[in-house]
C-alpha cells in the first residue's frame, strides 16, 4: 500500500489529463465508454494517454523497487550483523554461565571433599562409596 501512494501522482496526471487533440469520449448501445478518434477512425476502451501512463507507472514501480531491494538489502545486513552479536553475546554469556557453574562445583566438590575428611578423622570410616560408619 505504501507503495502504491508513492506513485499516486501518476494516477492524477492519468485523471487530470484532457484527452488528446482528434480523440473524443464517447458511449456505446450498452452505455459503456470508449474514445474514438475522428480523423482515423480509431477506436479503443481507454483513454489515447493510458498506455502511457501505464508505462510510466511501471517505470516508476520498477524504480521504486530496485530503491527498496537496496534499502531492504541495507536493512536485511544490519540485522544479520544485530543477529550475529546478539549470538556472540549470547553464546559467550553461556561460556560464563557454564564457568560459573563449574566453579561452584568445584567449590561444593573442595567442601564435600573437606567435610568428608573431618568425618573420617572424628572416627568415622568409610565402608563403601555411599556408606560411613562411626567407630568409638
Amino acid at each position: 500500500m505504501r507503495s502504491e501512494r508513492r506513485h499516486l501522482w501518476v494516477a492524477l496526471l492519468y485523471a487530470l489529463e484532457p484527452l488528446a487533440e482528434g480523440w473524443s469520449k464517447q458511449t456505446d448501445g450498452r452505455g459503456r465508454a470508449y474514445f474514438y478518434h475522428a480523423e482515423t477512425g480509431e477506436s479503443r476502451w481507454r483513454p489515447p494517454a493510458y498506455d502511457a501512463h501505464r508505462a510510466l507507472l511501471e517505470d516508476q514501480h520498477a524504480a521504486s523497487s530496485a530503491l527498496d531491494a537496496r534499502a531492504g538489502g541495507a536493512a536485511a545486513q544490519r540485522a544479520l550483523r544485530l543477529q550475529r552479536a546478539r549470538s556472540l553475546a549470547a553464546m559467550e554469556k553461556e561460556k560464563e554461565d557454564v564457568e560459573a557453574a563449574e566453579d561452584e562445583q568445584h567449590a561444593l566438590d573442595e567442601s564435600m571433599r573437606l567435610a568428608f575428611h573431618q568425618l573420617l578423622t572424628a572416627g568415622f570410616f568409610r565402608v563403601d562409596e555411599r556408606t560411613l560408619m562411626f567407630s568409638a
